[in-house]
């Protein structure tokens, strides 16, 4: 089942992400991406998994293999215009393995 996820992941992102660039806070290349922008937070739960309630990304662990380090930031169109978002915290993988989360904070 993890192996049909995965290969439908990229699609979903297509269809569904926001366009986002990130740029690591130590400097360097600057990487697109697509990410699911929850701008709201708001408090979840899943198998006993609490999700924050802070602005949360969501993105493909392929995208940024590595992850995401507290204090990176992020390029993302919202509501008309681009908006620079950091990280509040390192991203921390999902269930599924396949994708990042990160509490993010305006800049």
């Amino acid at each position: 089942m993890a192996d049909v996820f995965a290969t439908m992941l990229p699609g979903l992102y297509t269809r569904l992400g926001t366009p986002a660039t990130h740029t690591a806070a130590a400097g360097g290349a600057i990487t697109a991406l697509r990410v699911l922008f929850d701008v709201q937070g708001g408090a979840g739960g899943i198998e006993g998994v609490m999700q924050g309630d802070s602005p949360q990304l969501r993105l493909q662990k392929a995208s940024l293999p590595a992850g995401v380090k507290t204090g990176d930031s992020f390029l993302i169109q919202h509501n008309g215009g681009d908006q620079t978002w950091l990280a509040a915290e390192r991203s921390t993988p999902l269930l599924d393995g396949e994708e990042w989360t990160v509490p993010v904070r305006k800049a």
